[in-house]
């Protein structure tokens, strides 16, 4: 069934998803039947383009038919990738930068890494380790523990506690 094509192209970043509700007031459209909704259709491009089996409705959001693969042409083009930049240079250089900043970023990064780094964080973090630290604090606690050491001390405090 010929359609005419989109009026304003759909722009849709890498990784991200898109669905599109395609109705026809003149004929039916034409497909196959999927194996399962949500599976990737075989003619999907490798790092391109990915083509998930749907379904397929009837009239307005009417009865729904599932899984639906449409018979159809998807025309795409790739554009390169565009970085942005806090402060941009005046002109644009020909190749990415080979070595990193001497400073680290302001913004976090969306992807952190899986493994730990050599070194800890300078700021305490907002939740505690699954594991106690090989030694304890320089600094005490401004509250008692809510669970304290069922253990005694080696060795007795220099003045007497006024907690009970």
């Amino acid at each position: 069934t010929p359609l005419s094509p989109l009026s304003n192209a759909v722009a849709i970043s890498q990784g991200a998803m898109q669905s599109f509700y395609i109705m026809s007031t003149t004929s039916s459209l034409r497909y196959t039947n999927g194996v399962a909704e949500g599976d990737i259709h075989p003619s999907s491009i490798p790092g391109e383009l990915t083509f998930f089996e749907g379904k397929g409705i009837s009239g307005t959001f009417g009865s729904q038919y599932s899984p639906r693969v449409w018979n159809g042409i998807i025309s795409y083009g790739l554009t390169a990738a565009e970085s942005q930049t806090s402060s941009p240079s005046i002109s644009p250089t020909n190749a990415p930068s080979t070595s990193p900043t001497e400073t680290p970023t302001t913004s976090p990064t969306d992807h952190p890494t899986m493994s730990p780094t050599d070194h800890p964080t300078v700021l305490p973090t907002m939740f505690p380790t699954r594991e106690p630290s090989g030694s304890p604090s320089n600094t005490p606690s401004s509250k008692p523990s809510g669970s304290p050491s069922t253990i005694p001390s080696s060795f007795p405090t220099a003045s007497p506690s006024s907690l009970p």
